[in-house]
């Protein structure tokens, strides 16, 4: 609703109804009712501009102080090795050639240090995060 159409509804002093009365108490609480909403909204619209002022403040500061993809690198890189060489100790036991498990595990750490796997969570993430929004 527009100040103006608050103001038309004040101004005409009435409000008619579908029956054909009309009720000049009515106007002037339905044009009330209305800048209270108007209100309203106004605050709830700056209550969300100010959280989305903090939350990217919050992420620039995390920015500052952290390089979250190197941090994430260390992270997931380990996890990724750990899981494959669990993986890889128990295929040993179940028969897999030590030659061949070693040379997976290679492969899996020279993809790590690569960070293949970090950047494809990193870009899971920002897939996320860009469709949450």
């Amino acid at each position: 609703m527009s100040d103006d159409l608050v103001n038309r509804l004040r101004d005409s002093c009435y409000l008619a109804f579908d029956d054909g009365t009309n009720d000049y108490a009515a106007a002037h609480k339905a044009a009330d009712r209305i800048e209270e909403l108007q209100g309203r909204a106004a605050a709830v619209e700056a209550k969300l501009a100010k959280a989305v002022e903090e939350k990217l403040c919050a992420t620039d500061t995390l920015n500052a102080w952290f390089d979250r993809r190197k941090l994430a690198h260390e992270a997931v890189d380990q996890a990724v090795i750990d899981a494959a060489s669990g993986y890889l100790r128990t295929s040993r036991v179940g028969g897999m050639p030590k030659k061949e498990s070693d040379l997976v595990l290679g492969v899996i750490k020279d993809m790590a240090r690569l960070g293949m796997f970090a950047d494809l969570f990193a870009r899971a993430a920002e897939r996320k995060g860009q469709t949450d929004e």
